[in-house]
């Protein structure tokens, strides 16, 4: 199934350049305190844990101007480049936006059609496997029952004994049965698909559907490539990792190079089976393997009942200039959500303001100590903000700037909080 088409974030609507992997490199980074905790009491470690996020909170909170500025940056080198090569490729394949659009939805289509097979063809291609079990039932049942006909001869002019006499006679049955067992089943089968006619090599529907068998063998030998390379690329990257240690760093090592035997065996298998097709597929190489894997190309090669090549979408520059296209548009909509995010920095930042100077006011007469220790945070809170706010300022001055770095009005808020609020210097 095309997972890719449906759910990576470059083909949702309404998404940016996110990529959706805040949660993981949250709980990566918390890894770190199990190390740290392990032997702690309830308490202390409690304790780490809600430090950790706490700090944690606050050093995103800092870096968030930072954040939207680079983010706002990338989006416009994208627009500005590849904007310019899909203008080009566009040009040139005489495409347009909702050529594009409509690319993925028939890619999306294809790649569903491919997720089984019809229920007719299954039932074909399982009854031309049953026509060559039968054959090959029928040349073993062939060369048993010779050998059985001529046991007595060779007891007296072999000397066969005891055991040898038994295989051939055990050979013998079991070849028979196994030819009476497939007969059924292929007769079974002949009258599940209407066969009045059995089929042979050389008619229509035998060679009709031997082709569609090679097909089949093909994408299994196909399937089977891409799940060892994939795991072998995810166990290269696991074992990239801070902080695994030396017993499970040994045994991946070993597995990669266990699955790297398996590899050049699924890769001669599947090149052996891409040549039995017609036309011969391509014979694929290592490093093509890497680039396949990682950009979800294996679904191309499943090609069964159609020519891939004769869509237009399946041609490299079209899909070029399709990547090129959903790519700048995320970054469009990233423009779109960093202007928004920037105006909410701006607008939390001037409320946490003036909810520091009310709180720090209501209490510098009752409650002193309480005012100082609040006039202490606001201090604290005051150097990141005007960090932040130094930010907001490059990010306005970059060419290409579409926002509007105006406080806004919290929802739900009292408007008439900021009456008399000098603003922050």
């Amino acid at each position: 199934y095309p997972v890719q088409l449906s759910w990576h974030p470059m083909y949702i609507d309404g998404v940016g350049k996110a990529d959706f992997e805040g949660c993981e490199r949250a709980y990566s980074e918390s890894n770190q305190l199990a190390s740290g905790t392990r032997m702690s009491t309830p308490f202390h470690r409690h304790q780490a844990i809600e430090q950790h996020w706490a700090f944690r909170s606050l050093d995103k909170y800092a870096e968030s101007g930072k954040l939207i500025f680079d983010n706002y940056k990338q989006a416009l080198a994208i627009i500005r480049q590849d904007g310019a090569d899909l203008e080009v490729l566009s040009t040139s394949l005489g495409t347009t936006a909702k050529d594009y659009e409509l690319d993925i939805v028939h890619e999306r289509t294809y790649l569903q059609a491919l997720k089984l097979e019809p229920a007719e063809v299954s039932l074909q291609l399982d009854y031309m496997e049953l026509l060559q079990e039968l054959d090959d039932a029928r040349r073993h049942a062939s060369v048993a029952s010779v050998a059985f006909q001529n046991l007595n001869h060779d007891i007296r002019s072999k000397g066969l004994r005891g055991a040898a006499i038994t295989a051939v006679k055990n050979r013998y049955r079991n070849s028979w049965n196994k030819l009476e067992r497939t007969e059924e089943r292929v007769q079974t089968l002949e009258d599940q698909l209407g066969i009045e006619d059995r089929w042979s090599a050389g008619s229509k529907e035998y060679d009709s559907a031997f082709e569609e068998l090679t097909m089949r063998k093909y994408r299994l030998a196909l399937d089977k490539l891409e799940r060892l390379v994939v795991q072998r690329l995810l166990e290269l990257s696991k074992l990239g990792m801070s902080g695994l240690g030396y017993k499970l760093r040994e045994k991946i090592g070993k597995a990669l190079r266990t699955r790297a035997d398996a590899i050049r065996k699924a890769l001669d298998e599947y090149n052996k089976q891409a040549g039995l097709l017609k036309p011969p597929r391509q014979r694929l190489q290592w490093t093509q393997l890497v680039a396949m894997s990682t950009v979800g190309e294996f679904d191309l090669l499943r090609d069964a009942r159609q020519d891939v090549r004769n869509f237009a979408w399946a041609h490299p520059s079209r899909r070029e200039a399709t990547r090129l296209y959903f790519n700048v548009k995320r970054a469009h909509k990233e423009i779109v959500r960093c202007n928004l995010e920037a105006r909410r920095l701006l607008t939390y930042m001037f409320n946490d303001h003036v909810d520091f100077y009310h709180a720090v006011s209501t209490n510098i007469i009752s409650n002193p100590l309480l005012a100082r220790e609040l006039s202490s945070r606001w201090a604290e809170r005051d150097r990141i903000n005007t960090v932040l706010a130094r930010r907001l300022a490059q990010l306005s001055r970059l060419s290409g700037f579409t926002g509007v770095l105006t406080v806004g009005q919290r929802e739900g808020r009292d408007h008439r909080l900021v009456a008399g609020i000098p603003y922050p210097s």
